[in-house]
C-alpha cells in the first residue's frame, strides 16, 4: 500500500470506523491516466525473453534431481501514484460491524477530499464491499426490493476484485 494512504492521519483516508483487528477491508478511490495512477514497465516497455529454453537440473523435493526447462525472461514493473490527489482510501471497513460497513455516504465522504477539478474515475472494492453497498441501497430503497448490483457512484465505475482482502489490521 502506498505510504500516503497507509494511516488515518493522512489527507486521502477515510475512516469508516471498524474496530475488530485482522478482519478489515478497504475501497480505492482512483485517478487513472499517464500523470495519475498507472502500471510502469521499466526497461522502455520491453520485457525480453530469450528464444530457446535451456534444460537445467532442479532438487527434487525428496532426493535427486529432476530435469526443468528454463527460459530467462527479464523487465520490471511498478504501480504509480502520480500526485496527492490520485487515490483516496476508505479503510476500516468490517463485515459484521452494521456502522462500519460501506454505504454511499462513506464513498461521498472519499470523494470529498479531492478537488473539483481532479475527481476519481474508478473505485475499487472487493465482493463483501459491493454486497454491503448494494444492501445499503436496499434499505432506502422507497420500495423495499433489493437494489440491483451497484455499477457505479455518480457515474465513476465500480471496479469489484479480489486482490483486496478481509483481512487488513485496523488502521489507527
Amino acid at each position: 500500500m502506498p505510504t500516503k494512504l497507509d494511516a488515518l492521519a493522512d489527507a486521502m483516508v477515510y475512516n469508516a470506523g471498524g474496530t475488530t483487528a485482522s478482519t478489515q477491508t478497504s475501497v480505492y478511490l482512483l485517478r487513472s491516466g499517464m500523470n495519475d495512477v498507472s502500471y510502469i514497465l521499466g526497461n522502455d516497455g520491453n520485457i525480453v525473453v530469450e528464444d530457446e529454453p535451456s534444460i537445467i537440473q532442479k532438487a527434487g523435493s525428496g532426493s535427486g534431481f529432476y530435469p526443468a526447462l528454463y527460459v530467462p525472461v527479464t523487465g520490471y514493473s511498478g504501480f504509480q501514484i502520480g500526485g496527492a490527489y490520485s487515490a483516496a482510501r476508505i479503510c476500516n471497513l468490517h463485515a459484521s460491524d452494521a456502522s462500519a460497513q460501506l454505504t454511499d455516504d462513506m464513498i461521498y465522504e472519499a470523494l470529498a477530499l479531492f478537488p473539483a477539478s481532479r475527481q476519481p474515475n474508478l473505485i475499487c472494492m472487493n465482493r463483501q464491499s459491493l454486497k454491503q453497498l448494494r444492501a445499503s441501497r436496499t434499505a432506502v430503497n422507497p420500495s423495499g426490493a433489493p437494489a440491483a448490483r451497484p455499477a457505479d457512484v455518480d457515474g465513476i465505475p465500480i471496479v469489484v476484485t479480489d486482490a483486496l482482502v478481509n483481512t487488513e489490521a485496523v488502521e489507527v
